[in-house]
């Protein structure tokens, strides 16, 4: 589970949504959503995006189980009409101009607050809300949040691009599971060691280099610190539970500190100095893998990677992919300016169905013969000239043949499901050919470009 938003989950069981009639009075508009919401008894009311609607009806007050009240992207700002629903238990007020909170005070019940994108600089008000368990004020100038500390029942923060240069205020917060940080100024993230109920955390494009303060973090199940001065991996070592890790772009070379990790599903590592795979050996659970523009060469170590269905080996110095042929969960493979040029390793692949062979040496594509679940494929720039062992694939899509040796089309017409085809820089293709594909709704693209 990542960063999503929250909007309206876990709190909401029923609601509805009338689509805008950008003609119609707001005023009107915002009543008839609630004349309706009381006729289907619904607990969830979404006035979001009614253009000029400016006060909540009083109205609102009539919804009889009302639990979540939508009004992001209105141009409110006055919260009076809120302060007389202390029963709400969701309230979204993203991309709205509101800047006073004093309004929502008195809502004790408040379980889910969304202020991001709008005006709030002042989280005072919300001090006495001890049962709210996620809070959003991403993209706000929101830099003080000492008052979260009183907010013992918060389970999920989100802090993604706001004004906040200190979280010292969470040191204390040991029942926050979620916490993102992404492009906050902060610079001191030692408040982090306390959060010993954390479970995902999101430290992406931060000034974080040393991941010290996380060491004792042992629910920690998913870590992102994408595009950080992060080189170090060593007080991950422990986090037994870590399931998925982000760190892209950073730089980081050394793999060793998550070979203890065996619970690791997902790990990203694309942009980064990382060359040795040896630290991976042996993780069964491992299901997506991202090495591209690495300088990876040997994927041997990941012979043993049973459970692997999504392999980014692009722009790295790989020739050798017979690892991949103990892989029978593979979807995806991207082989992108690799030095690959024999693909037979993929033929007992049942289960491939996006391979990206772009800019390889590649030019016999015969392990791709019945490859039943095969839905893309890329061939730009490789010395394919023969298709006919993509003959009979039932859910091939797209292909890309642009800049290859393709002048046979033929095993493609007929095809069920074939529906994209590229063909840049080809000019001994059969326009008959070309002719029967576009009949049957192919979509072609390069052709007189």
């Amino acid at each position: 589970m990542g960063f999503k938003s929250f909007l309206f989950t876990g709190v909401v069981a029923t609601g509805l949504f009338i689509g805008q009639n950008v003609w119609a009075d707001p005023m009107q508009e915002a009543l008839d959503k609630i004349a309706q919401c009381n006729e289907k008894r619904c607990n969830q009311l979404r006035l979001s995006g009614i253009k000029g609607l400016t006060v909540i009806p009083a109205e609102a007050l009539s919804i009889a189980k009302l639990d979540s009240l939508d009004l992001s992207r209105l141009e409110i700002t006055d919260l009076s009409m809120i302060a007389k629903m202390p029963w709400l238990k969701e309230i979204n007020l993203s991309g709205t101009p509101v800047t006073d909170l004093s309004g929502l005070s008195g809502l004790k019940a408040l379980r889910v607050l969304n202020l991001s994108n709008s005006k709030v600089t002042d989280l005072t008000p919300l001090a006495g809300m001890g049962a709210l368990q996620k809070l959003d004020i991403s993209r706000t100038g929101i830099s003080d949040i000492s008052v979260l500390a009183k907010l013992g029942a918060l389970q999920k923060l989100i802090l993604t691009k706001s004004a906040v240069t200190d979280i010292s205020p969470l040191a204390g917060m040991g029942g926050l599971e979620e916490l993102s940080l992404t492009r906050v100024a902060v610079t001191d993230f030692g408040p982090l060691a306390g959060l010993g109920a954390l479970e995902e955390l999101d430290l992406s494009e931060t000034g974080i280099s040393d991941l010290s303060p996380l060491a004792g973090l042992a629910a920690l199940r998913t870590l992102k610190i994408t595009e950080t001065k992060v080189s170090d991996l060593a007080p991950l070592a422990d986090l037994r539970l870590l399931g998925g890790l982000s760190a892209s772009f950073t730089q980081v070379s050394d793999l060793a500190p998550l070979a203890k990790l065996k619970n690791l599903q997902n790990i990203f590592v694309n942009g980064t100095q990382v060359s040795d795979l040896g630290p991976l050996a042996g993780m069964m659970v491992l299901y997506g893998l991202d090495l591209s523009e690495t300088g990876v060469s040997d994927i041997s170590p990941l012979a043993n990677s049973p459970e692997l269905k999504s392999l980014y080996l692009n722009k790295t110095e790989v020739a050798d992919i017979s690892a991949v042929a103990s892989m029978p969960k593979l979807q995806t493979l991207n082989l992108k300016g690799t030095k690959v040029a024999d693909i037979t390793p993929v033929s007992g692949l049942a289960e491939i169905s996006s391979l990206d062979l772009n800019e390889t040496a590649v030019s016999d594509i015969s392990a791709l013969a019945g490859k039943e679940k095969l839905s893309n494929l890329d061939l730009n720039r490789t010395g394919v000239a023969d298709l006919s062992p993509l003959a009979g694939l039932p859910k091939l899509r797209s292909l890309d043949v642009s800049d290859t040796k393709v002048t046979d089309l033929s095993p493609l017409i007929g095809l069920p499901k074939f529906r994209s085809l590229t063909v840049y820089n080809l000019t001994s293709l059969d326009k008959s050919q070309l002719d029967k594909l576009q009949e049957s709704g192919v979509k072609l693209r390069g052709l007189d470009e």
